[in-house]
């Protein structure tokens, strides 16, 4: 409606949900954001509603519970009976008086505000932003800006709700703020006056023709041009200055003398009756409320009022067909969120909210903070529900949703009566809802934090809580990863079993076993030099009982230990000890539970020198074992004495382990 294409040629607006907008308005002024309404552009859309009984009204209800649901005080505004009586080649008349008269009850009914134009509404809710009464006018008609709007919220259309990423739209309004005449740069951009001259140029609401053949754009060249400016300064009284005006505006046209278009237009005629002054008349001085009236509606418009739940209810039942037990129900069901915002934002029965759960910031709010509060139907939204008796449930409607002219929700998805169903799943969810207990609603943090700030500081309390001890968690989590880290890098710290060990050498006599037992044999010190050097003694025992004891010099040498054991464990290991007699001598086996360690010193005499004894002494073999590491496992290799000294000094150059039998003690790692 108004001017076709004007809104491209306009400042972009951005879109906004109503939830951010009334959010930053609550914020910024602490009191509810102020909107006029223009309701006969409401009306022309909601015609298009279809299924259930009174679609109309309906559809208009569900916008009213939304608008409830935010802080938002709107002022609804009707048109007047001194508006144009043409409008597009066609009588304007009032709408029906009665569907007027029920949507202004059902407005009365929710407790907003309602406003008489004496003329058009959109030039009336224009004259109300500009005087500072309300904060931003919610209309389709360019001409609200035209009128002087500067804060005009619209639809989004289906191109432009393509043209953003995210499609899921229905909550959000396109917001245009225009800039005051002082602010624009030498006429660079479209002023109000510059609009009527497109409007006359193009066509709009009165003059659907305008000049033949003239574009929105042309006639936005002109008004960029000042042509607009001038012609609302002229006398209309005097012929001869409006003439002088319009042969500027052809010749500007034919020659583009002064570069003001893209081009030339040659094929434009101006009319001779052009501009029409009545036309002009509608557009500068429209029908508005004098000033005395608009101080009296200052004081009424904006006055706050709770809704008359009886009466609603009685409504409801008689014109949505709500009927019996099931319809006050659903009743309460769609008022209580609604209803429990209205009431915070005018400070009534704070106790309402019982606690609070949670914290949010969702796309339908751009992102403003909600919590989700606990509070109970019943105490919300009393509705006497004994007096309801049980019947059928309500006859489906023909289509479940309301739909716009363009088949897109007209604003949001509150508008579907999706109650109205014989779906026995939606039927006994709604026989199940108990209106005693608690329900859940999300409100603006900002109206919580205001209204109700005791349930928001328990909360608060209970978070800090919560945070501290994820973060005590998190830390004790750190430290036991930096911990595993740390014994990962640096591997196991030296000497760590020296409190649990003790160093001891064999004492089986001079004989050794016909079998050795299976033993793990680990070197104490690198390999040592030549035969010819000496070795310093290794320390024998890890405590203070085996303090300067020196560890033999071959492992068939008898040697103390490095402490005394426990009788009862000396008894226990003698029982399980082996003995073998052999050439009239017996041997005692070594016990499992030792390690065998190289000696800290060479054999001294041939006779320990040998690794393989026999019972006669008169058959000693030349044959020499030595160990070797390879895998992690000690082998032992039996070779010549000439060979085990040349494969000991080439381990040695390498950096390999290699030790001779004969230079080996035991480890004992019972401890005892």
């Amino acid at each position: 409606m108004g001017i076709k294409g004007l809104f491209n040629e306009l400042p972009p607006g951005r879109p906004v949900s109503l939830s951010k907008l009334s959010a930053d308005g609550f914020e910024k002024s602490n009191r509810p954001i102020r909107i006029a309404i223009d309701v006969p552009i409401w009306l022309f859309q909601v015609q298009a509603a279809k299924g259930g009984a009174n679609p109309e009204i309906r559809t208009l209800f569900y916008r009213l519970v939304r608008l409830m649901s935010t802080p938002i005080q709107p002022v609804f505004v009707f048109d007047g009976r001194q508006k144009p009586q043409w409008k597009r080649n066609k009588r304007s008349g009032l709408g029906k008086g009665g569907s007027t008269a029920q949507i202004k009850s059902m407005i009365d009914l929710f407790g907003f505000a309602t406003h008489d134009a004496p003329g058009e509404a959109e030039a009336e809710c224009a004259l109300l932003q500009r005087q500072g009464i309300v904060d931003a006018v919610m209309s389709e008609d360019v001409d609200t800006i035209m009128f002087g709007c500067t804060r005009m919220l619209r639809s989004l259309t289906p191109g432009e709700v393509r043209n953003i990423k995210d499609k899921n739209m229905k909550s959000h309004m396109m917001l245009h703020e225009m800039t005051s005449q002082d602010e624009d740069e030498a006429g660079s951009k479209l002023d109000a006056q510059g609009m009527i001259l497109v409007a006359l140029m193009s066509g709009g609401d009165y003059i659907p023709e305008g000049i033949p053949g003239c574009g929105v754009k042309v006639a936005c060249e002109a008004a960029k041009a000042g042509f607009g400016r001038s012609l609302c300064q002229l006398d209309v009284k005097d012929p001869e200055s409006v003439r002088a005006w319009r042969e500027s505006l052809t010749h500007e046209l034919h020659s583009n003398e002064k570069g003001h278009f893209r081009t030339k237009h040659p094929a434009l005629k101006v009319p001779d009756d052009f501009p029409n002054m009545d036309v002009l008349g509608y557009y500068t001085h429209p029908v508005v409320s004098q000033q005395s009236t608009l101080d009296s509606a200052r004081k009424t418009l904006l006055q706050s009022r709770s809704p008359r739940l009886d009466e609603l209810r009685e409504f409801a039942r008689k014109t949505l067909g709500w009927d019996h037990r099931l319809g006050a129900l659903k009743l309460i069901r769609v008022l209580s969120p609604a209803l429990l915002v209205h009431k915070m934002c005018h400070d009534e029965s704070p106790d309402l909210v019982k606690r609070i759960t949670l914290r949010r910031q969702a796309f339908n709010t751009d992102g403003s903070p909600e919590l989700r509060l606990t509070y109970v139907p019943a105490e919300v939204c009393p509705i006497d529900l004994s007096i309801e008796v049980d019947g059928p449930p309500p006859p489906p409607p023909t289509i479940a949703a309301s739909q716009g002219q363009d088949g897109q929700a007209v604003t949001g998805d509150e508008e579907v009566d999706t109650e109205t169903s014989t779906d026995p799943a939606q039927v006994a969810s709604l026989r199940a809802f108990d209106v005693t207990k608690p329900d859940l609603a999300w409100v603006l943090e900002g109206v919580a934090r205001k209204h109700v700030p005791s349930a928001v500081q328990v909360w608060e309390e209970a978070e800090a809580a919560k945070a501290a001890k994820a973060a005590e968690a998190e830390a004790a989590k750190a430290a036991r990863a930096a911990s595993r880290a740390k014994s990962k890098a640096g591997g196991v710290r030296k000497g760590p079993l020296d409190s649990f060990i003790r160093c001891i050498v064999v004492v089986s006599p001079l004989h050794k076993l016909g079998r050795r037992p299976e033993t793990i044999l680990i070197s104490s010190s690198p390999v040592g030099p030549s035969a010819s050097s000496t070795e310093s003694t290794l320390a024998i025992s890890a405590d203070d009982g085996g303090e300067g004891l020196e560890i033999p010099s071959s492992p068939t040498r008898a040697s103390k230990t490095s402490g005394p054991c426990r009788p009862e464990v000396t008894k226990w290991r003698a029982s399980r000890r082996r003995t073998c007699t052999r050439g009239g001598k017996s041997t005692a086996q070594t016990s499992m539970d030792s390690f065998v360690v190289r000696s800290g010193q060479q054999a001294e005499t041939k006779a320990e020198e040998d690794d393989f004894e026999t019972a006669s002494r008169s058959k000693v073999k030349t044959k020499k074992t030595l160990l070797t590491a390879r895998a992690g496992f000690i082998y032992e290799a039996v070779m010549d004495a000439d060979e085990r000294e040349d494969r000991l000094r080439r381990c040695r150059e390498e950096g390999r382990f290699a030790v001779r039998l004969s230079d080996v003690a035991v480890v004992d790692l019972t401890g005892e």
